[in-house]
């Protein structure tokens, strides 16, 4: 069975308001898509979508991606998830993507998560950098950036009361 990566990519747009393919990503709903949700009665039922005030479509392309493969939408062979066929995974996903979409390799490449995407972005930054090096793919890749990275899951889930 092969590994299915999901991925949602929407293109800057600031004139309008895309809405196709994502439903079911609550980010987009409620911190950096081009829609929110908001209620309009009291039953259930009593929601509409409206254009966001600001976005990062305002300015950026963006590409969400469910890696590793068995997370969010993705699918695929989970009884063989290691960091290396993961970052297998994420490479050959970003060289079908650029093949598909030759204009984007002109657009820097920047990699972001939260949480515990602070395991995976690291590996993956190193592995872009590594094909660049030898096998001369020139992804455009520029940087990483984490928010709240869930680095040392032991110590930070036994330590966070320390914090603030």
């Amino acid at each position: 069975r092969r590994n299915r990566c999901a991925a949602w990519r929407h293109e800057r747009i600031p004139s309008q308001v895309v809405t196709e393919q994502i439903a079911h990503r609550l980010g987009l709903f409620l911190e950096n898509g081009p829609v929110r949700v908001e209620k309009t009665g009291p039953t259930n039922d009593d929601f509409l979508l409206v254009p966001a005030q600001q976005s990062w479509f305002d300015d950026y392309s963006v590409l969400w991606l469910d890696q590793p493969v068995g997370t969010g939408f993705s699918y695929g062979d989970l009884t063989n998830l290691t960091m290396q066929t993961a970052g297998d995974d994420f490479v050959n996903f970003v060289s079908a993507f650029y093949n598909m979409y030759p204009e984007m390799k002109s657009v820097d490449l920047h990699l972001t998560g939260e949480s515990y995407a602070g395991k995976y972005l690291p590996y993956f930054s190193v592995r872009l950098l590594e094909e660049n090096k030898v096998n001369a793919t020139n992804f455009p890749f520029v940087s990483t950036f984490m928010i709240d990275p869930y680095t040392a899951p032991a110590l930070q889930r036994t330590h966070t009361y320390l914090v603030g």
